[in-house]
């Protein structure tokens, strides 16, 4: 042994310290605890300065098998949130090319830096939301003083990702509908010749296959063929086959009914619809037994899942552009339009989409990344999920173009001027999907495929929003964590009975409400307080956790472009909030006033008259986050009081905090310098000072043990 002391850890502690630290944690290996006299004077510029191990002592968390497995997990889960349902709809309201522009513009200012902030929380703390917002601020001496300030922002978004994946599972089982039927009863769904048409449908594949044979009576209109002018005059104007299809199976309306009960059909909270409800059923117990699996379905679920997409998106590419009326569809979708940059609302629009198409403020992503190891760069991880979601959407846009030019070629006579009938988001996969795949080849399998990878896409973002609250019981509850199995199927059954009303003929209104106005609203409540949560902790204080975690040195350019870059931290901590208040303005006035007539309450008020108070009480629920936010803080506060601390404390760090459990130095820079900010080298610190790593529950081995594993 050598003269100088030192102090031997227990093996199976996993712990990596200091720059000569084990970067892996591995629990098999024995490591010296880490002293002022261990350490040079001089940092070795070979040696990195990480001072966080990868993995916590006594930590039983999955990690995902690679980074690969990693990122596509996240691509997954921000790609099923549904952003593609949403850009082509914004788009040709806010001038086409120029909303790409303002899109990607918000991406890289918004979108970008606030994903990275939300993957490095989650890594660095190694626990969800509701953890990690409690240990970044609280007012705890000791491990026995839960008097957390802001404890209510992780819970409060807890209870919105709870929210999203109630509100969510009608369009996973929307999209299990459709794939199953894709393989039993496709043709139904374009033809005119069912029981539930009506008199307006309007079919070229019903035209075609009855009637193609009579040259001068070339169209279908009541089971019977008539001339061409003769359709169009008809009245009411035609309906598409695949709309008719979409309100009696999916929603349980008919689709002809009479003019004057048409508004009380359409608020009645009836369940009509038997096949939506038992794949409601399916959906909810599919991801019930993943998530009784853990994080290992995810992962591999995600890697076929997403990969598969990529591929099929691919393929369906190449076959959209190769459609008839392609270069139309090209021609609109490149319009550009410059004075749509002076609309307020289309900017509000960009931004709210870039947060959603990153699935910002649902939880998720910490909850993800706090299964990754902390040396592993979020940076870089956060602009490959950043490029790989704006790609696919403008993909995705691109095709919806396309698919619109080609539904107007196919029905000339329909009544393309009524926007709520068909230009609604998710009309444009339900109704015109359905006509165009009916006209490809082979179009069973490509209806499979493709309703197949959204409901897996969907699935994925379904495990993740449940994942979350589930992992936030178990961190925090003793009978949670000990009876994991339990606390999944009750949640299940609550989310399974949250979410059924939206099976009803009413509930579709309450899914389009939630899902474009009053959920986003919460999200972006949400992200705003995950900002205010680093403030209080301190952004230097942050990025040298970052520097602690990752430990990697960088050059001249990373001054301004790096995990701890100056452009990132002002993107964070300036464009970002204001971006923030500017949307929280914006879409208050947007879902609060109801006589707006650009709100999403507007338009649904005149449809559903007998039910006038139904988008009032659920523009309510985005208020929410305030009241359990303010309810922790109060708590905190009372037993703060009781305790007699200082006021000061209630924004220190918890000691369970990975900066203070590990002893990293203070913070080296300033937030708005030019260089980075990183760990206080050892040699600027107090010598004197042994750095261990105390960990509560681990014993101190006795000395023979200690020399007999050395030997």
């Amino acid at each position: 042994m050598a003269d100088q002391p030192q102090m031997i850890e227990p093996v199976g502690s996993g712990l990596g310290v200091g720059r000569r630290g084990s970067r892996s944690g591995s629990k098999t290996s024995l490591e010296k605890t880490r002293t002022a006299e261990h350490m040079s004077n001089e940092p070795d510029s070979d040696e990195d300065n990480q001072w966080m191990p990868d993995h916590d002592p006594r930590d039983e968390r999955g990690e995902f098998a690679s980074r690969a497995q990693f990122l596509l997990t996240v691509i997954g889960f921000t790609l099923g949130n549904g952003s593609f349902y949403h850009i082509p709809l914004a788009m040709r309201t806010h001038g086409c090319a120029t909303f790409i522009v303002m899109y990607l513009f918000c991406m890289i200012v918004f979108g970008i830096p606030m994903l990275y902030l939300e993957m490095m929380i989650g890594q660095v703390m190694k626990y969800t939301e509701a953890r990690s917002a409690t240990i970044y601020c609280s007012s705890r001496s000791d491990a026995s003083f839960p008097a957390e300030l802001l404890q209510g922002v992780g819970w409060a978004v807890c209870f919105l990702s709870f929210l999203r994946a109630c509100n969510y599972s009608l369009l996973n089982a929307y999209s299990l509908e459709y794939a199953v039927e894709s393989l039993v009863g496709v043709a139904h769904r374009t033809v005119c010749t069912n029981k539930w048409n009506s008199p307006a449908c309007f079919s070229p594949k019903s035209n075609k296959e009855f009637c193609s044979t009579n040259e001068t009576m070339p169209a279908l209109f009541n089971n019977t063929c008539i001339s061409m002018e003769q359709r169009v005059k008809n009245d009411p104007p035609d309906e598409m086959a695949a709309r008719e299809y979409f309100r009696h199976t999916l929603r349980g309306l008919p689709a002809s009914f009479d003019e004057g009960k048409k508004y009380h059909m359409e608020a009645e909270y009836s369940f009509q619809s038997g096949r939506v409800i038992v794949c409601f059923c399916l959906v909810w117990i599919f991801t019930s037994l993943c998530l009784l699996r853990r994080m290992r379905w995810l992962g591999k679920l995600s890697l076929f899942i997403v990969s598969g997409s990529g591929f099929l998106i691919f393929l369906f590419t190449i076959r959209c552009l190769t459609m008839e009326r392609a270069e139309i569809g090209l021609q609109k979708f490149f319009r550009f339009n410059p004075a749509k940059f002076y609309d307020p609302y289309a900017w509000t629009h960009a931004f709210r989409l870039a947060r959603v198409s990153l699935s910002l403020g649902l939880g998720g992503m910490i909850t993800m990344a706090s299964f990754n190891k902390r040396s592993k760069d979020a940076f870089w991880d956060s602009i490959i999920v950043g490029v790989v979601v704006f790609m696919v959407n403008l993909v995705s846009a691109m095709n919806i173009f396309i698919i619109i030019s080609y539904c107007r070629h196919l029905f000339p006579f329909l009544n393309w001027a009524n926007k709520e009938k068909y230009a609604t988001a998710y009309i444009v996969y339900y109704i015109y999907f359905p006509e165009v795949i009916s006209n490809m080849g082979f179009s069973v399998l490509w209806s499979f495929l493709y309703y197949g990878i959204l409901f897996g896409l969907g699935v994925t973002t379904f495990l993740g929003l449940l994942e979350t609250p589930i992992s936030a019981l178990t961190e925090q509850f003793k009978f949670c964590r000990k009876h994991r199995s339990i606390t999944i199927i009750i949640l299940g059954i609550v989310g399974f009975g949250v979410g059924f009303i939206q099976c009803s003929r009413v509930g579709y209104h309450i899914f389009y409400i939630l899902d474009l106005r009053v959920l986003t609203f919460y999200a972006e409540i949400m992200v705003g307080f995950q900002v205010i949560t680093i403030v209080c902790y301190g952004p230097a204080n942050f990025y040298r956790d970052i520097s602690a975690s990752i430990g990697k040195k960088v050059n001249l350019f990373g001054y301004f472009i790096s995990p701890y870059g100056l452009l990132v931290r002002i993107s964070q901590f300036i464009l970002s909030p204001l971006l923030l208040a500017y949307g929280f303005y914006e879409n208050s006035t947007k879902l609060f006033i109801m006589s707006n007539a650009e709100g999403v309450c507007k338009r649904k008020m005149e449809l559903l008259e007998t039910v006038l108070y139904l988008c009032t009480t659920l523009a309510s629920m985005a208020l929410i986050p305030y009241p359990i936010i303010i309810v922790g803080a109060v708590i905190a506060l009372v037993k703060h009081r009781k305790a007699g601390k200082p006021w000061f404390e209630l924004l220190r760090p918890d000691p369970m905090h990975p900066s203070v459990r590990y002893k990293v130095p203070p913070p080296l820079g300033c937030i708005f310098g030019l260089k980075p900010i990183e760990a206080m080298p050892p040699a600027m610190g107090d010598d004197n000072v042994v750095v261990d790593f105390p960990e509560k529950g681990i014993a101190k081995p006795k000395e023979e043990e200690a020399i007999l594993e050395l030997n």
